[in-house]
């Protein structure tokens, strides 16, 4: 009885903690288009660090983003809808700073795509920025459903120096989440070419 409600207990802790960090990250625009058949996404995300995080940073400790993209489709069939995952994209960015002259560097593992930025701030708004970002080819869907693009960005904790995680596992500026935000795109009309 007493280690369920010391579980329960930090649950609930980590819940709040969740709700409040989440705040750090937030999606303010996603934007689907339709360029040479392929659905495209433009998306801009806005991440704040805390003071611990921009520390962090500055003593040369690489903080790892994940990007997570979902788009499905929905097929309804009387009352029951039918959800099928036409394509998920994880992808994870370092950002971390070099050396004497403090240039902030930011490293996508997926394409090994390295850009580098004079400001923290123009690398946090790099890093929240997807531009042309290719989803799927227009042929893979069948144009008389509904499909919906999902996207979440977050701080991989997991991905930090072995001292700091069991300290990030409290502390609610480690927990930066922007939550799952969607898109729909609608029938026919809107994924015609």
């Amino acid at each position: 009885m007493g280690i369920t409600l010391v579980l329960l207990a930090w649950l609930t802790l980590f819940k709040v903690n969740q709700a409040w960090a989440g705040n750090n990250i937030s999606t303010i625009a996603m934007d689907i288009k339709i360029a040479d058949q392929q659905v495209r996404l433009d998306s801009q995300t806005k991440v704040t660090l805390s003071d611990a995080l921009i520390e962090a940073v500055h003593h040369e400790i690489p903080l790892t983003f994940r990007t997570e993209i979902q788009l499905t489709e929905h097929t309804a069939i009387a009352n029951w809808t039918y959800e099928r995952h036409v394509k998920t994209v994880r992808y994870e960015t370092t950002l971390h700073t070099t050396g004497f002259n403090r240039r902030y560097v930011l490293t996508n593992k997926r394409n090994q795509n390295v850009q580098s930025f004079i400001t923290l701030q123009n690398a946090l708004e790099a890093l929240g920025t997807l531009q042309d970002f290719t989803l799927v080819s227009l042929s893979r869907l069948n144009v008389e459903q509904t499909h919906t693009v999902k996207m979440q960005i977050s701080l991989n904790r997991w991905q930090l120096p072995a001292p700091l995680i069991l300290n990030t596992l409290f502390n609610p500026d480690w927990q930066m989440s922007s939550g799952w935000r969607s898109v729909t795109i609608a029938p026919a009309n809107a994924i015609s070419p």
